[in-house]
C-alpha cells in the first residue's frame, strides 16, 4: 500500500499549529508517530519512507514553472528535504 501524506510533518505546518488562529479553526494533524502506530496496528509494515515535493498543491503554477528545477535538490539534502510537503510511505503487511 502506498500513502501520501501531505502537510502533517511539514515543518510551516508545525509552526503555524501554534498560532492562535489555527487553533481556534480546530485544525488537527496527525504526528507521524501518530500516523505509523496506526500503521502498526491494523498490521502493516513501513517498508518505503520518503519526504518529496516542496511545494504545496495550491502553489500557483507561475511560481512552481518557475522553482521546480530546484525540487529534485530539496528532496535528496539531508538538510533542506524538511522543507518537504509530503511524506510518502510504502507499507507492506507484516507476513511478507
Amino acid at each position: 500500500m502506498v500513502v501520501l501524506e501531505p502537510n502533517g510533518d511539514h515543518l510551516a505546518r508545525k509552526i503555524l499549529e501554534f498560532i492562535p488562529s489555527y487553533r481556534a479553526a480546530g485544525e488537527d494533524s496527525f504526528r507521524a508517530e501518530e500516523l505509523l502506530a496506526i500503521f502498526e496496528k491494523t498490521g502493516w509494515k513501513i517498508s518505503v519512507r520518503r519526504k518529496m515535493n516542496i511545494f504545496p498543491n495550491f502553489t500557483p503554477t507561475s511560481i512552481y514553472q518557475r522553482l521546480k528545477r530546484f525540487e529534485p535538490m530539496v528532496e535528496t539534502s539531508q538538510f533542506w528535504n524538511a522543507l518537504c510537503t509530503v511524506v510518502l510511505y510504502g507499507l507492506t503487511t507484516k507476513e511478507i
